[in-house]
């Protein structure tokens, strides 16, 4: 008798900070896989239980209600994020709780109004408040173990501080040079 698997549930996040998306190219560590992928960030305050029951539900149907050794979370503290400096990347501190979800496949990406978002430009960025649609999956692959959120789509909330750092503008550059007052143009000067 062949055994039914559950239908692959799906979560919208609580809303939180974007942050290293690739949503409409495909990247990856070198020897990686390239994937779409996006990261959120939430304040330890923030309620993922409904996440975090994804999560376990995902854990139990593959290892039963024993987790294995070295289970890998998908939920990061942000001191994992801290640097040998003691300094944390953008929106990410001693405060935060983020997860990383993955896609083979393209996710859709939208605004407030549920506007499709179809190319890369600067809506959706690191920095701007949106909330993911994920999946979550147990792997066990290459002595690693743990679970992942699959990523289905990405929504812009509303705007917020790039990270980053600066960016330049058109502005930053200079406009086409004017010959100085008196000076011979070499193109015509015969």
């Amino acid at each position: 008798m062949a055994t039914q698997t559950q239908p692959q549930k799906k979560v919208k996040t609580p809303k939180g900070r974007i942050s290293f998306p690739s949503v409409f190219v495909k990247s990856g560590m070198q020897g990686a896989e390239p994937k779409y992928r996006c990261t959120i960030i939430f304040d330890e305050t923030t309620d993922l239980t409904e996440l975090k029951e994804l999560a376990a539900r995902a854990a139990r149907e593959k290892w039963g209600d024993k987790l294995p050794t070295g289970f890998r979370s998908p939920f990061r503290k942000g001191t994992s994020r801290q640097r040998e400096d003691k300094s944390f990347p953008d929106g990410f501190s001693e405060k935060t709780v983020d997860i990383t979800a993955t896609s083979t496949r393209r996710p859709v990406v939208g605004d407030v109004n549920r506007d499709e978002i179809t190319a890369e430009s600067d809506e959706f960025y690191g920095g701007c408040f949106g909330k993911l649609i994920v999946t979550a999956f147990a792997y066990d692959k290459g002595g690693n173990k743990g679970v992942s959120f699959g990523l289905l789509g990405a929504q812009k909330l509303e705007d917020g501080p790039a990270f980053g750092g600066a960016r330049a503008s058109l502005e930053d550059f200079d406009g086409p040079a004017a010959p100085a007052a008196g000076a011979k143009d070499p193109l015509f000067d015969m």
